[in-house]
């Protein structure tokens, strides 16, 4: 995960890089994954560890049996990630391309895409820590469509912007 040090200063500007998928032109349900993601890394970061508020948005959501899975799989990630994974500060106004990662690999499990979500998967961990977390993401996505956060459409742009550019 990246360090404290990302304060989102070059990437204020009134016009974002061109290309750059910008957080509040997502639909609700990237949004949320999106700050589900920021929010764990947050709280893993702050002094008390709490995840308490993301536990309470999962409730909020109608998906609360997902946050266990999720916390799971977050944590597999945070110990055993072969690189840096980018998740940016909640308040980053853009999307990382490890971000946009996810929302690939959530929607390719609702779409029943296995071998597609593992792939994200084994870009960021070792093929055993892979095959661990793939249950995880199974739950936390098929929990997330029961509960109406369905991710479509968006896929190939989410998937393009990892391979097509270099993490900042």
């Amino acid at each position: 995960m990246p360090d404290e040090s990302h304060a989102c200063e070059p990437y204020r500007s009134e016009i974002p890089p061109q290309g750059e998928l910008l957080f509040r032109d997502m639909r609700f349900a990237e949004q949320f994954t999106v700050w589900t993601l920021r929010k764990w890394v947050a709280s893993m970061r702050s002094g008390t560890k709490s995840l308490d508020e993301l536990n309470r948005a999962f409730l909020e959501a109608r998906i609360g049996d997902a946050f266990a899975p999720f916390d799971h799989l977050m944590r597999l990630v945070a110990a055993s990630a072969k690189r840096t994974i980018d998740v940016r500060c909640v308040g980053c106004r853009l999307v990382s391309p490890d971000e946009a990662m996810a929302l690939a690999m959530f929607e390719a499990q609702q779409r029943g895409e296995a071998v597609s979500a593992h792939m994200y998967l084994d870009d960021w961990v070792p093929p055993a820590a892979a095959r661990i977390a793939f249950h995880s993401v199974g739950y936390v996505a098929e929990a997330m469509d029961r509960g109406g956060i369905r991710l479509a459409g968006n896929r190939e742009r989410h998937a393009v912007r990892r391979f097509a550019r270099a993490v900042h």
